[in-house]
């Protein structure tokens, strides 16, 4: 199995390095310890297209591939971790399953934001973990949430 990028692959990786360099480095490590979502490294993602790499061209994105999207990561998280995570949130999770299975009119209200870098998706899970128990004990009962936490959030936006 040959796991060398192709040239166009290479090419793509350099690009967004020399990006990268230019416009991340320097601040890295204030980014690295600061709290909140960088959203000015969103805005300039979203600029550079880094953002939406995974989502189709008809739906407002740049129709790549999820290795393109990794290179990506890559590439950013060599000059910025931190601003990788925002590369990293504007392709996978919650905005790809927004794509990927939306409706229309969910598309239309939210891919919009997310892929300009003025809003960003999150999910929130509860899970319960129970402990193993004797065949004579009664089986682990997961609490059924109140109607207030069952409500979703809305989607953060700066």
């Amino acid at each position: 199995m040959d796991f060398r990028l192709a040239p166009e692959q290479d090419q793509f990786r350099d690009a967004v390095r020399r990006f990268a360099e230019k416009h991340l480095a320097a601040g890295a490590h204030e980014r690295a310890h600061a709290s909140g979502y960088p959203w000015d490294v969103a805005g300039l993602m979203a600029t550079q297209g880094l953002l939406g790499i995974t989502i189709a061209e008809a739906d407002g994105g740049q129709g790549g591939t999820l290795m393109d999207a990794v290179i990506a990561i890559d590439a950013v998280a060599a000059a910025c971790p931190r601003s990788a995570d925002v590369v990293q949130a504007g392709n996978f999770g919650p905005i790809r399953v927004l794509a990927e299975y939306g409706s229309p009119a969910q598309k239309q209200k939210f891919l919009g934001k997310l892929l300009s870098g003025e809003s960003v998706a999150a999910r929130r899970s509860t899970v319960t973990f129970c402990a193993r128990r004797p065949r004579s004990s009664p089986s682990c009962e997961i609490p059924t949430p109140s109607a207030a936490s069952e409500a979703a959030p809305a989607v953060p936006t700066r």
